[in-house]
């Protein structure tokens, strides 16, 4: 998403390939409804190798869920968690607060469910019962100093 919705003054690429991502963005964006309506099991991650797609932004596919496929903030938390989980055969382990699993969990500033994009704001992690109290990580400053990157706008088929 980034190379298709951010300046091409960041991203330095022509505009050929800024076109480019446009289309695959929003063929991504017509995959992803599709298999929400037909009903097949999501995960949600990140293309993190990919340029301006940073690991500390994952929250950000959380939200595109919520836009783009028009699913509730809790589907969509639950699909990046418990859902990512069970698709890792993992969820024994990890996914859920439940006695007896390794407490990974991250604290945010306010209610997710409210507002998706206080996913962005973490203010304590916890990894396998560890916490970490003003978890610090190593930002890209061009990307941070761009404008928000605007949503591309998908006709409904």
């Amino acid at each position: 998403m980034g190379l298709a919705t951010l300046p091409m003054e960041v991203t330095k690429i022509s505009e050929m390939s800024f076109e480019n991502s446009k289309i695959v963005g929003r063929e991504m964006i017509k995959g992803l409804r599709r298999a929400y309506t037909e009903g097949i099991v999501l995960g949600v991650g990140t293309d993190a190798s990919v340029p301006y797609v940073p690991h500390y932004e994952f929250w950000k596919e959380v939200a595109y869920m919520l836009h783009y496929a028009d699913m509730s903030p809790q589907l969509a938390i639950y699909m990046a968690t418990l859902g990512n989980a069970q698709a890792l055969e993992i969820a024994a382990e990890t996914g859920s607060i439940e006695a007896g699993k390794s407490a990974d969990l991250q604290v945010v500033s306010g209610n997710p469910l409210d507002d998706i994009n206080v996913l962005g704001s973490v203010s304590k992690v916890l990894i396998r019962g560890h916490l970490i109290d003003k978890p610090r990580v190593k930002r890209i400053k061009t990307l941070d100093k761009s404008p928000i990157p605007e949503i591309l706008e998908v006709p409904d088929e």
